[in-house]
């Protein structure tokens, strides 16, 4: 009885632990645009080119390594007998190096170079559209929030009206079409209501995509966040 009392005790000593770490992770705009750039694997494509360019170019001006040849020149068989030393044979060495054209290697480098900045030119367009794209979902998340709450406001006063005209019925002060007024209105209100959460799961599944997490992965967004707008100067 003892030991079973003790592992209860443990057990609610560690509750507290796991629910915090299951806590749902709030994220800013700022945070997200940021995973966007880090994590995204079309942009992380777009680096990898543009770095593999970088080393190509790099490469382009180096040139070939000599090459070093040794051998014998018509040196008779083992075990033949020779009897003019002219026919011993002779050593040879043959040195090779190949000497490109300055000019071309220099040519070729900056051909290679400027695929490696039309590579990151890419990365910059695409990673603004991202976050064009990010920027849109998120704030449909934040005016899809705003409504439930608007929408949960509205439907307790319903079903608080709804109640009244339940009451109100049987002493003939409401009539019975009052009360199916007030169910319609309550389920086109709940139906409103989950319109708004279908914008929000598929504003984070996008979100999820841009950032290169999981699809189900379970975030919120900072609801405090209010945009700014600046007018542009004249």
């Amino acid at each position: 009885m003892k030991a079973i009392t003790k592992n209860i005790t443990i057990l609610l000593l560690l509750l507290p632990a796991v629910l915090s770490s299951q806590e749902v992770k709030v994220l800013t705009l700022d945070s997200i645009l940021e995973k966007i750039d880090r994590n995204n694997v079309l942009l992380q494509s777009y680096s990898l080119k543009a770095e593999a360019y970088r080393y190509s170019a790099e490469a382009a001006t180096a040139w070939m390594a000599p090459m070093v040849g040794f051998g014998t020149f018509m040196t008779p068989y083992p075990n033949q007998i020779v009897k003019d030393p002219g026919d011993r044979g002779s050593l040879m060495l043959q040195i090779e190096q190949d000497i490109p054209n300055t000019a071309k290697l220099k040519a070729k480098r900056k051909f290679i170079a400027s695929q490696g900045e039309v590579e990151n030119a890419n990365r910059g367009i695409t990673l603004n559209g991202y976050k064009a794209q990010a920027k849109r979902l998120y704030f449909n998340w934040l005016v899809a929030h705003e409504r439930m709450n608007v929408l949960d406001q509205n439907l307790r006063l319903m079903v608080m009206m709804k109640k009244i005209e339940e009451i109100r019925y049987p002493y003939n002060q409401s009539q019975l079409g009052n009360v199916f007024k007030a169910d319609a209105k309550i389920e086109e209100n709940r139906n409103m209501i989950r319109m708004q959460e279908g914008i929000i799961a598929k504003a984070r599944a996008w979100l999820n995509t841009l950032m290169n997490a999981g699809g189900n992965e379970i975030f919120q967004i900072d609801t405090s966040f209010r945009p700014g707008f600046t007018p542009a100067l004249t």
